[in-house]
């Protein structure tokens, strides 16, 4: 014996060579659009807090329209920033939830768990790049629940079986980088 570590050949007559190497598919990379902030201009001959309902409510359809789904605090930024103002004060907020109110009994648009969105935003959602994006829309508070839902289908139909830390990552990765890739398959 010259020793247990050490590996003999063994020939067997009987035996054919086989290639047993596994090769995986190369994993899809899938782009995901980038996240476009509405724009809106109304001017500025009135201050935002003071415009009728109706009107606020045209303005705010308008920025969910181009962007939804979209949180609450970021209609009321839209619509600040549509004026040319940089602070959202309590009076713009309350007028702003006041014009999705309108807006929402108008039946233009709808709202679940704080964001806003028209009901084909909300039925087909879009998984979007925030990766050049700053701010409190970069926080997951911040994406509405639907994209990020759509976004683990999209994975999980690339990647067949993933693990939950692996479809936790990737969906992170999307929103900050704008692709996803399909991830490891699991035995």
């Amino acid at each position: 014996i010259s020793g247990s570590n050490h590996l003999a050949a063994i020939e067997d007559e009987g035996a054919t060579n086989v290639d047993e190497t596994v090769v995986l598919p190369e994993a899809k990379k899938i782009s995901l659009p980038l996240y476009e902030r509405a724009k809106v201009n109304v001017g500025r001959m009135k201050e935002p807090h003071e415009r009728y309902t109706k009107n606020v409510a045209e303005i705010v359809t308008s920025i969910v329209q181009q962007e939804g789904l979209i949180h609450t605090d970021e209609v009321a930024r839209r619509y600040t920033e549509a004026h040319g103002k940089s602070k959202t004060g309590s009076r713009i907020k309350g007028k702003v939830e006041e014009g999705l109110r309108w807006a929402r009994g108008e039946g233009s648009i709808e709202s679940r768990d704080g964001f806003w969105g028209t009901m084909d935003q909300f039925t087909n959602p879009t998984p979007r790049n925030r990766g050049q994006e700053s701010g409190s829309i970069v926080s997951a508070e911040y994406i509405p629940m639907p994209e990020i839902e759509k976004c683990i289908e999209l994975i999980r139909a690339e990647s067949g079986m993933i693990s939950e830390d692996e479809l936790v990552k990737e969906v992170a990765r999307g929103q900050e980088s704008g692709s996803i890739v399909s991830a490891e398959y699991i035995p």
